[in-house]
């Protein structure tokens, strides 16, 4: 057991240390440093407000993750509330290093019970799979009217066209696939049956707690579009309200469906934002601007929680 605790302890800070040195790398290669600074003297004392705003809908971002984490847990252990948002936000630094977050659940199921962490990795991968399709769902819709209004839709048909069967697949798995496999339960197979425990794990969700779950993703969504139009106003870039949240989902959708390692996020997100608002706004500074400080509100401040959070666990006996 003492050897196992070695292991934990060695494994936890190798995780904190390729955090925080991907984090420094990453400020270390953003080149726009000089421009914020530039940017921030010209910027009214009322447009703070909407700055201020942003960082408030932070932790609500966060909260709202947690509230799904702990209605996805409900049938496997029950999780307070705090222990809800601890898991999350340990998600978030574990999945940090990993590409497109596929780390999370080492986070996240370190706050479950022993004998429930299997069913808690597939409960991560649900919780992504449920902010996925809300992103999508949205992002299509957007999508298809920004192609109409600034670009020629035909070109990138065949792009909405595999989005939208990717929606239809993943709804199919989310609804249907823990049922089906369930009934497989007793397949004597001692990898199969972990599998299927994972998988199965929301298998006894009610069609209104599936939808509650879908439900808070879109709350959750609705947050951090709002605030990447509260950042535009910060940053006072002339863009009207129509053009803005079809721009915005369209990027997110974009960003989505990107394979990153998350490290490169602020590159993605930044280069992804000014393809897209390059249509309507020639201020590309501006553009990355919004996508860089969104990322540290949204990502770094939660991150270097979580890694505290992270550094104080202990392995389970």
């Amino acid at each position: 057991m003492n050897l196992q605790n070695k292991i934990f302890n060695l494994i936890k800070w190798l995780v904190l240390i390729a955090t925080y040195g991907f984090l420094i790398y990453k400020f270390s290669k953003i080149k726009y440093w000089d421009d914020l600074l530039h940017y921030f003297p010209t910027v009214n004392s009322f447009s703070f407000i909407f700055f201020v705003v942003v960082m408030l809908m932070m932790p609500i971002n966060w909260w709202l993750e947690a509230k799904k984490w702990q209605i996805l847990t409900s049938y496997t252990t029950k999780l307070a509330a705090r222990d809800a948002i601890k898991s999350v936000l340990s998600g978030l630094t574990t999945g940090y290093i990993t590409p497109n977050r596929i780390g999370e659940f080492a986070g996240r199921i370190q706050y479950l019970p022993k004998e429930k962490q299997w069913e808690g990795i597939g409960l991560s991968i649900v919780s992504g799979l449920t902010q996925t399709m809300i992103i999508t769902f949205f992002g299509i819709f957007s999508a298809l009217f920004y192609f109409l209004s600034w670009n020629n839709v035909a070109t990138f048909h065949y792009y909405l066209i595999a989005v939208f069967a990717i929606l239809i697949f993943l709804l199919i798995i989310y609804f249907f696939f823990p049922k089906w496999i369930k009934k497989y339960e007793n397949s004597g197979k001692k990898w199969m049956i972990k599998f299927i425990r994972a998988a199965g794990s929301i298998s006894d969700f009610t069609i209104n707690e599936h939808l509650g779950v879908l439900g808070i993703s879109a709350i959750r969504y609705f947050v951090f579009v709002g605030q990447y139009l509260l950042m535009l106003l910060f940053l006072q870039i002339d863009v009207s309200f129509y053009e803005a949240i079809l721009a915005i989902s369209t990027t997110y959708l974009i960003i989505t469906f990107t394979p990153s390692f998350t490290v490169t996020e602020p590159a993605i997100r930044g280069s992804a934002a000014v393809l897209v608002f390059g249509a309507i706004t020639h201020n590309e500074i501006g553009i990355i601007l919004a996508s860089v400080l969104l990322w540290i509100v949204n990502f770094v401040i939660p991150l270097l929680i979580g890694s505290i959070l992270i550094g104080k666990l202990r392995k389970q006996q």
